[in-house]
């Protein structure tokens, strides 16, 4: 692993650390448990992955499709990762109130 500052350094701001790992292995343990890194003592830590710009398009035409189900009354699905891919699926929870990946309220009935 090969730590190293981000970006410019601002006064009373923490810096972004950007770390990089020559075994892919070890990038995909912490990305699968990133939730886990940034909890307790370490909350206000995020983990975040570099997507290209090919994987960032893709993933807001995801967004994109996954808002105009939801206006056009779908309810229950989410953007999910199968096999490193990001797909739009129905939301496995048994639970029938929860929140939409927009941050919305919906209830199933």
């Amino acid at each position: 692993m090969y730590p190293w500052i981000h970006g410019k350094n601002i006064p009373n701001k923490p810096n972004p650390l950007r770390v990089t790992s020559s075994n892919p292995i070890y990038a995909k343990e912490i990305l699968k448990h990133k939730n886990k890194l940034a909890s307790g003592a370490h909350k206000n830590m995020g983990v975040k992955d570099d997507k290209t710009p090919k994987q960032m398009d893709f993933l807001n035409k995801l967004r994109t499709e996954l808002k105009r189900r939801i206006d056009n009354g779908e309810v229950g699905h989410t953007i999910k990762y199968i096999k490193g891919i990001p797909q739009i699926v129905e939301n496995s929870t048994k639970n029938p109130i929860g929140l939409t990946s927009t941050g919305r309220l919906v209830t199933q009935t």
